[in-house]
């Protein structure tokens, strides 16, 4: 049975993370969290809310994250295909408004560990994408927050050539921009 496999991103505390797998003639296991793997490997993430996120093709969600009181987030795609958007949002960071992309879906099994203080943002690439979010910190509804997705500042290629259409809340479409986020 391979290990858990961490590997560090361009953008500094973000972590590719590779699952434990197994198979056999009853299916498959695969590993994405333990604990004690985790801290072993540098990283002190405890689980304190999971959810699913269900869009199809073309749903673009965020940048989002909470101020304050930030959480840290482990992404995954159980099933489609999703690109992924990680901004350094960490007002004392050399690399702050810095942004990385990653295609990830239930073929390359890929997770991504967004910590305390970076903004997270999901484009589903395909019909019913189910994107799994586990949290580590306390949710607070009113802290919850964003950054537009569009915003000039951080142009994040959304690589929206692939995508017919985008389509974005009502709620997201409100949100601040980055020279927003700065002056608080």
């Amino acid at each position: 049975m391979s290990e858990l496999i961490f590997k560090k991103s361009k953008l500094d505390g973000v972590v590719l993370i590779l699952p434990k797998q197994f198979t056999n003639e009853s299916g498959s296991f695969e590993k994405i969290y333990e604990k004690n793997i985790y801290k072993s490997n540098g990283i002190s993430f405890e689980i304190t809310e999971e959810y699913k996120l269900i869009s199809n093709k073309g749903m673009l969600r965020g940048i989002h994250f909470q101020n304050p009181n930030p959480q840290a987030r482990l992404i995954s795609v159980l099933m489609g295909e999703a690109l992924v958007v990680v901004v350094d949002l960490r007002k004392e960071s050399v690399q702050l408004g810095s942004w990385k992309a990653f295609k990830v879906n239930n073929q390359n099994k890929i997770g991504i560990l967004a910590p305390k203080g970076f903004g997270v943002g999901t484009l589903s690439l395909e019909d019913n994408t189910v994107i799994e979010v586990k949290c580590s910190g306390q949710y607070y509804e009113e802290y919850s927050t964003g950054i537009r997705y569009n915003d000039e500042d951080l142009n994040i290629d959304w690589e929206e050539g692939e995508i017919e259409s985008i389509e974005i809340s009502e709620k997201d479409k409100k949100l601040m921009s980055f020279r927003e986020y700065m002056k608080q």
